[in-house]
């Protein structure tokens, strides 16, 4: 399991002055550190529905997600996304059915000139589980 500690060591002072430099092969370390590094896959998805936008900040809203085929290319895939519903950090119940989270601009004259995210209008979505989908 990869430590925090040695890591910031690593990244902050260098291979000499961390702990790694008295482990048995400082390279093996660092390769690993890479290899488990774990990005969210990310997509893009459509809203099927209105979303309101956030005035004071840019906003990850959870969403569900539908794969969809396209209409000339069997192979070809569109998403489309669904809001779970209340956003608040106190309403755990939208975490359910959520596949992932769309990243939305900041809403209002200071943020993307919109006070809604349109249905129709495409996003990038971080996925929870690379499955997701």
């Amino acid at each position: 399991e990869l430590l925090v500690r040695p890591c910031l060591d690593l990244l902050y002072h260098g291979v000499e002055a961390s702990e790694v430099a008295n482990s048995h092969d400082e390279q093996v370390f660092i390769r690993s550190a890479i290899d488990n590094a774990r990005v969210h896959d990310e997509l893009v998805a459509t809203l099927t529905a209105d979303v309101k936008l956030d005035k004071g900040r840019p906003e990850y809203h959870r969403v569900s997600l539908k794969r969809a085929s396209s209409l000339h290319d069997k192979l070809k895939y569109s998403y489309h996304a669904t809001s779970t519903g209340v956003q608040r950090s106190s309403r755990v119940l939208s975490l359910r059915g959520a596949d992932g989270l769309m990243m939305l601009p900041r809403g209002g004259q200071l943020g993307c000139g919109q006070d809604l995210a349109k249905a129709g209008q495409s996003y990038p979505v971080l996925l929870y589980q690379s499955s997701s989908c």
